[in-house]
């Protein structure tokens, strides 16, 4: 009977081992889109736990007449336990318009962030979060 040697089977183990993070890494990924309106060259920050997941600079495409841009970004964010905090801000041109915090708990299948017109609210940004899923057209 012949053994493998010591150097093949530690290849498979760790081979195995990688496979089984990434496997265990993608069972807690989520994705979450954001949608709404901003002034050309806003950017809006997704972070979680301090990592930033999705940085959206709203550029010129879809512009209006009052310089209202609409934009759509979707991402993944991780739900390693019960509850996701979502840190969002918005930078204006340097002035920091919202800082905020959203929880997401394990009930949000398909969340999504949505921004509301600036026209319409002035100097403050409005939003509201809302799940996909929920929403069923008839």
């Amino acid at each position: 009977m012949k053994i493998s040697s010591p150097k093949k089977l530690l290849i498979g183990v760790f081979l195995i081992l990688v496979m089984t993070i990434c496997l265990f890494i993608c069972l807690f990924k989520r994705k979450i889109f954001i949608v709404g309106f901003g002034y050309q060259n806003d950017i809006i920050v997704v972070r979680q736990s301090k990592i930033t997941l999705q940085t959206v600079k709203i550029d010129t495409n879809n512009v209006d007449s009052n310089r209202v841009c609409s934009f759509y970004e979707t991402f993944s964010y991780y739900t390693f336990s019960g509850n996701v905090s979502l840190n969002i801000e918005i930078d204006s041109a340097t002035h920091k318009l919202l800082d905020t915090v959203v929880v997401l708990t394990e009930k949000n299948e398909r969340p999504f962030i949505s921004f509301e017109k600036p026209t319409e609210t002035k100097c403050k940004r409005k939003f509201f979060v809302g799940d996909e899923s929920k929403f069923y057209i008839k």
